[in-house]
Parts: structure tokens; sequence; C-alpha cells
């Protein structure tokens, strides 16, 4: 899983109006994105829009996890009770979202960084289960989201013996230079009392022609 990085700021909205301004501009660049089939990219902006029209409708200053959990759920109720033929493709989208707020989201987490983030791992056409998004969420800082690599038990253990072989290898470098390090001040030592032993018997000599 790439990392997922967005370029919209003031993340941590606090007001209605800092909310639709998060919503317009994610939508304005989800309008731009030339990496989305049509389809796709209909669907997001469809959302996306639904989102900035329920915001300015709704939105009271509530908790964003709340208020944003309402929504989803009032969106799932009206597509399930919607006359023509329902998108049940849009429901598993629109449902995983929903649990992934009540059982994923982080306490201090960012709630409209976190909802796109969702819908880019996703997808609407093809969406992927809430359990996929929550597995593959092993790393999140707020602004990127990567998945970690899980390594088999062999990858794993093969890890494990190159990094003890690696550690073995500097404490025997370590306990070399130590001893090294031992040889020469031991060397010094005895040059120091020899020179001193040289000088101390030249001075008896003067001392005692």
């Amino acid at each position: 899983m790439p990392a997922l990085i967005f370029s919209c700021e003031s993340a941590f909205a606090t007001n209605k109006g800092m909310v639709i301004e998060f919503l317009q501009t994610w939508r304005q660049e989800t309008q731009t994105r030339t990496d989305l089939d049509s389809r796709e990219k209909d669907l997001r902006l469809q959302f996306e829009t639904q989102l900035i029209f329920q915001t300015d409708r709704k939105y009271n200053g509530r908790p964003l996890k709340d208020f944003f959990s309402r929504i989803i759920s009032d969106l799932i109720e009206t597509e399930q009770n919607s006359i023509a033929e329902r998108n049940e493709k849009l429901l598993t989208f629109m449902q995983g979202l929903r649990t992934s707020l009540k059982d994923t989201l982080e306490p201090q987490e960012d709630v409209l960084r976190f909802i796109q983030g969702y819908v880019e791992y996703s997808g609407l056409t093809e969406p992927a289960s809430a359990d996929e998004f929550a597995s593959d969420r092993n790393y999140y800082n707020g602004k990127t989201m990567r998945a970690a690599n899980p390594l088999d038990l062999e990858a794993a253990a093969t890890l494990a013996d190159e990094m003890i072989r690696k550690s073995e290898s500097q404490n025997l470098a370590l306990g070399i230079w130590v001893d090294f390090q031992q040889d020469l001040v031991k060397e010094y030592t005895l040059q120091e009392g020899a020179q001193l032993s040289t000088k101390d018997l030249m001075l008896q000599n003067s001392l005692n022609p």
C-alpha cells in the first residue's frame, strides 16, 4: 500500500466554515485528477458534494466524528430506501466508512483527513472493506498513511539471524579494539618507566662523578 498524501490544509476544522473549506478544496482536487476513471471520479464528486451540502445544512459545531457518522448513516438509509435500483457497491463503501469511523478512528485523529484517506484507499466503484482498511492502516501521522510490510516466519528468522551475526561482529571488533588500547597503554607505561630510569641513572652519575 503506497503512502497516501493529501495537500488540503485546515484539517482540524473547528467551525462550519473551516469544514466546508476543507471539503470544497478536496472536491476541487478530485475534479483536476487524471488518474481516476470517469465512473470513479463521478462517484467521488457526488459523495464529496453530498458532504458539503449536508455540512452546510446541518453542522452545528458538534464533534465531527458524531456529525459525519450521522450523515453517513442518513446517506445509507436514503440509498437503501431508494425507489431506483440500489447501488450495492456504494452501500458497501458507506457502510465500511461508517464502521471505520466507529472502530478505527483514533481519539485525537483528524476526522476529515480520515474520511479522505478512506475514500482514497477504498474507492467507490470497487470498495474495500473496513477490515481491509484497518489492517493496512499500520502507520498514520495525520497526513500520510503507510502499510507495514509484514514478513513471513522464514524471512523474519533470516533477518533475526543476520542481526545477531552483525551484533556479534560488532562486539568482536569492539573487544579487539579494547585489547589493542590496553596494550598501547601498557607499552607506553613501560617506555615511560624505562626513560625515567635512564634519567635517574644519569642524575646519579652527575652527582657521583
